[in-house]
């Protein structure tokens, strides 16, 4: 499918552009341009595989393979018939079609385009082999990512499959988990490296603290999948995939500093302590049973992530007197650490009674949240 290098589409969250941009220039990628929830790049099947494996704060990876305008149903339809699928796909495989649809003069809903892309597909096999492949919405040989802008359409190969949020190491979870590729995208906006002592009060189900020790071992963001959908595309290349794994596990690093997770819940603990199991971290990341508002840290410096209850959990009156709470904290008992907290309550958060270093705008599902930086010194500094 891919003997040079061509353009290739790294999906991400709302906010984590920069971030990602970031990751892809420090693993080498190329001709790298920055998008709307995406980067692009120039790479190789290789690049792929790494992609994938490698970047922390993708959702997923997309190959173009077509790009056309057209001025009717019946030329989307044509122009997707016209391209070989045949080798692509084989008669006993299975596909399926994701479409996004923006500002369409022919389709009223995403339904309908890959339907009609779903058509022109099987109907080319049908003309050529008088037999179909089958569609396979859950665990398809193929996935096919359609996008629809007014009259324009750019269709892409799904490499990922499921979203690279899916880490594979999520064994329990607490209630509203943290999406690992918001975890650790936050992460890496605090430009956490294992350099400082780590604290993640109310961790839930102990994603930041899991993806902060992956960060400071430089485990890869993919360790622990078992697959990705490149490795059903018919040029997969297996020792080509041996070796992105053998260079990443090369650049496998210890740190010594102190990675610390609580919570009050005694389901979120038992949660946390679960998924630390399943990926071999248990002598890296302290878990326990504490209250934020009365548990005396570990001196500074150090890095605190604190993703308190938002949105619906709590109530706003009764949010504002707890954030009041977690402002004193801050100031009180996290000296020499930089604090960062996200949350959708925007008016709570006001009442955290410090000057914020850093603002960003993150998405937290559907939630609009801001991820803000609070940097704690003593009196005497």
């Amino acid at each position: 499918m891919m003997e040079e290098k061509s353009e290739i589409h790294v999906k991400t969250l709302f906010g984590l552009e920069t971030v990602l941009e970031s990751e892809m220039k420090a693993l080498g990628f190329q001709e790298i341009r920055k998008g709307s929830r995406s980067v692009s790049f120039k790479g190789s099947l290789k690049d792929i595989y790494r992609a994938n494996y490698l970047c922390r704060s993708a959702i997923r990876v997309l190959k173009p393979i077509i790009r056309f305008e057209f001025n009717s149903i019946d030329e989307y339809y044509e122009n997707i018939h016209a391209y070989p699928w045949e080798e692509l796909l084989h008669l006993q495989d299975s596909f399926s079609i994701d479409s996004v649809v923006h500002r369409s003069s022919f389709f009223t809903n995403s339904i309908f385009a890959s339907h009609k892309a779903k058509d022109a597909i099987v109907d080319r096999f049908y003309k050529k082999y008088d037999l179909r492949p089958s569609v396979n919405k859950y665990n398809p040989d193929l996935f096919i990512n359609v996008h629809v802008n007014d009259r324009k359409c750019s269709i892409s190969i799904d490499s990922s499959g499921e979203p690279l949020f899916k880490r594979g190491y999520r064994m329990q979870v607490a209630e509203a988990p943290l999406n690992e590729v918001l975890a650790s995208g936050m992460l890496l906006l605090t430009d956490w490296e294992g350099q400082h002592n780590f604290v993640n009060p109310m961790c839930g189900s102990g994603t930041l603290a899991i993806e902060a020790a992956m960060i400071a071992k430089n485990i890869p963001a993919g360790k622990y999948r078992k697959d990705f959908a490149f490795m059903h595309w018919r040029d997969f290349n297996p020792s080509l995939w041996r070796e992105v794994k053998e260079e990443a596990a090369k650049n496998r690093r210890e740190f010594d500093a102190f990675i610390f997770a609580s919570d009050l819940s005694d389901k979120a603990i038992a949660a946390t302590e679960e998924n630390i199991k399943a990926v071999g971290l248990e002598e890296d990341i302290v878990v326990e049973k504490a209250n934020f508002l009365s548990y005396e840290p570990a001196a500074g410096p150090g890095i605190l992530v604190l993703n308190p209850p938002y949105g619906e959990k709590i109530k706003l009156e009764d949010s504002i007197k707890s954030y009041k709470k977690i402002g004193d904290v801050f100031k009180q008992k996290y000296t020499d650490y930089t604090a960062w907290i996200i949350s959708s309550d925007l008016e709570a958060i006001k009442n955290i009674g410090l000057r914020s270093t850093q603002k960003h705008i993150l998405y937290n599902g559907s939630l609009e949240c801001r991820f803000i930086q609070y940097d704690i010194f003593s009196e005497n500094n």
